[in-house]
Formats: structure tokens, sequence, C-alpha cells
């Protein structure tokens, strides 16, 4: 019965991970973007 609940359970818990971590690198995939983007346009500023 343990085992059987614990198969159940399992993929709840790995989607769950598997969506933190897609948005984990979301996040840090804009920071990086928009970061890069300030950079761009504060060269363009200065030029």
């Amino acid at each position: 019965m343990v085992y059987n609940y614990s198969v159940r359970f399992c993929p709840y818990l790995l989607l769950l991970c598997i969506e933190f971590v897609f948005i984990w690198l979301l996040t840090v995939c804009f920071f990086f973007f928009f970061k890069w983007l300030n950079v761009i346009l504060l060269q363009r500023h200065c030029i």
C-alpha cells in the first residue's frame, strides 16, 4: 500500500520539480537578457 501511494505520488513531485527548474531557468534567462539589453542601450547612449 505504501509502495502504491509513493508510485502515485512520485509523478506529482517530478512535475513540481520540473516546473520549479523551468521557472528558475526562465527567471535567470530574463535577468541576463535584460542585463545585456541594458548594457547595449547604455553603450548606444554613450556613443
